[in-house]
């Protein structure tokens, strides 16, 4: 605090600073939930590519229980089709769901709060919300565009969508031998337990320095004023002499 930076400058540069910090937290937080979605696509596409080996070398007689059991495991949806693009396979057959997408209306307020603040940092941030997720009518491989990746180019290939709750769905394809593919999703909930976790972390902080900042505002304010009193009650006492 240099005899040359007046009070204005001091309170100036305080909060000035506080915005500095919000930058930063905003900036922080995109960028550590776009690693977190890459890191789970990267999770969603080796399930699929894993998956696809295993299903290849497993006999035909036994790969429907194969599914069953890789979807327990990983609590996701595996799906193949066959060359025409008829479903010939689902880890959901004869088993129970291992995902469940959530209706908005029936959550609690607190949920709509949250998304409202989902929406408004994407909006920040100038985030494209991913495209919703919706279960075709009719289940063939047509009605996926991951799936038509994959056929296309011969690799995996994945697609993050959002479901009724904005909780994210990963979904990754993965040709299979004799021109069938695999479709894997996952509704990954814990993302966005995750990234909500941690921007409620970041606007604690930032609350605790918008406080301080507007405490030491007011003791930068006082610095000026009380003088500006001495003087004032000196004047005073001398007009009354």
């Amino acid at each position: 605090w240099s005899g040359r930076w007046t009070l204005t400058h001091r309170i100036l540069a305080v909060n000035i600073l506080t915005l500095v910090i919000v930058a930063l937290s905003i900036v922080y937080l995109d960028a550590y939930r776009n690693q977190l979605r890459e890191e789970r696509e990267a999770r969603v596409l080796g399930e699929a590519r894993l998956a696809a080996l295993a299903i290849d070398r497993t006999p035909a007689g036994a790969d429907a229980a194969l599914l069953r059991a890789i979807g327990a495991a990983s609590q996701s949806r595996l799906r193949v089709y066959d060359r025409g693009g008829a479903l010939v396979l689902d880890s959901w057959a004869g088993s129970p769901p291992t995902y469940q997408l959530r209706d908005p209306a029936t959550q609690p307020w607190r949920k709509d709060v949250a998304r409202a603040l989902d929406r408004g940092f994407n909006v920040l941030v100038g985030e494209q919300p991913p495209s919703d997720f919706v279960e075709p009518a009719v289940d063939r491989a047509a009605a996926w565009r991951e799936v038509g990746e994959a056929r296309a180019t011969g690799k995996a290939a994945v697609l993050v969508r959002q479901a009724p709750d904005l909780t994210p769905v990963f979904s990754a394809a993965a040709p299979l031998a004799g021109g069938a593919t695999l479709l894997v999703t996952a509704n990954d909930r814990d993302f966005t337990r995750t990234v909500r976790s941690q921007r409620g972390a970041l606007a604690i902080a930032l609350g605790v320095a918008t406080l301080l900042s507007i405490l030491l505002s007011l003791f930068l304010a006082r610095t000026i004023v009380r003088p500006l009193r001495r003087i004032a009650i000196a004047a005073h006492r001398v007009r009354m002499g």
